[in-house]
């Protein structure tokens, strides 16, 4: 059987006459009605896959009606063609790979446009594929590449989960002391936090950072700045006495600072200390909220 021919349409893309693959695959139906039933099965697109040819157009499969009228023909794209023949190798009709062949010698097609057209027709196309040398090593192209593709998306789930691993303390932490209402000393805070400093080091790092003020008003030294207020409180103590040495009474007010547990969090992820199991800050014996009366008398930071 020959080889279906190749026309040029007025755009210089190479078509096929529907009239003469419609002979070539010897269908019983007559013309009209089976390339309306290709148009529908194969979803073909008009001006795209197929466009109507009129009686003067060069593609002319020389076959005519009574009267000598030239028979309706319709121009069909390569995609259209190996559509259709797919469809008809899972009805009986097998077309020769003889097609396929010609156009990958005249090499009408990209290797990557060839790929596309290859993937598309091998989950209703297996015979072809299997026959076709060239076919099957564009479908493995493609394959490839779906592999790569799968692999990238592999990977970006193995790093996803190696942030979410890092994380995992951090979240952790965070949710053991989200509830805790306590405040803590400065000094318990190096310690909770494994910081390997003392309380005056923390504090001295916490000034020179410009989060806690350095004044001699006692009212205002260690007091946080307000953008850090967040994570702080201010309590003041008030004691009176006798004093033993020198007998006379005296009257001392003392202004500590201390963090809540939203700004242990934040200190712990600002200069990088450990997470250690939060039991621990059961035996640094942190300050409970103080009673009404008492917390009138404390400078919050607020939340």
């Amino acid at each position: 059987m020959n080889d279906l021919r190749q026309f040029k349409d007025n755009s210089g893309n190479t078509v096929y006459s529907a009239r003469e693959l419609h002979a070539y695959l010897g269908s019983e139906r007559n013309f009209t009605t089976w390339f309306d039933y290709q148009v529908e099965s194969c979803n073909l697109t008009k001006d795209k896959d197929y466009s109507e040819l009129l009686t003067n157009n060069v593609i002319n499969s020389g076959i005519k009606r009574g009267r000598g009228r030239p028979a309706k023909d319709y121009a069909l794209s390569l995609t259209a063609i190996l559509t259709i023949n797919a469809r008809a190798n899972q009805t009986g009709t097998v077309m020769t790979k003889a097609l396929a062949q010609d156009v990958a010698q005249r090499k009408e097609l990209t290797i990557l446009d060839y790929a596309r057209e290859i993937v598309k027709l091998a989950d209703n196309n297996k015979v072809i594929l299997e026959k076709n040398q060239e076919l099957s090593q564009a479908k493995e192209l493609a394959e490839h590449k779906a592999e790569e593709s799968e692999k990238t998306v592999e990977r970006i789930i193995e790093v996803t989960n190696e942030k979410l691993s890092h994380h995992k303390d951090q979240v952790e932490f965070a949710d053991r002391v989200s509830n805790d209402k306590r405040l803590y000393p400065i000094g318990s805070v190096a310690k909770l936090l494994q910081l390997d400093i003392g309380r005056n080091d923390l504090f001295e790092i916490l000034r020179n950072d410009k989060i806690l003020m350095k004044s001699e008003n006692p009212v205002q030294d260690n007091e946080p700045y307000q953008q850090y207020k967040q994570y702080f409180e201010r309590k003041m103590k008030e004691r009176k006495g006798i004093s033993k040495k020198t007998g006379k009474p005296y009257h001392i007010i003392i202004y500590q600072t201390l963090v809540n547990a939203r700004g242990l969090i934040w200190l712990s992820k600002r200069y990088g200390g450990k997470n250690p199991d939060y039991n621990i800050s059961m035996s640094i014996t942190p300050i409970q909220p103080s009673s009404p009366t008492q917390q009138r008398m404390q400078f919050r930071g607020g939340l």
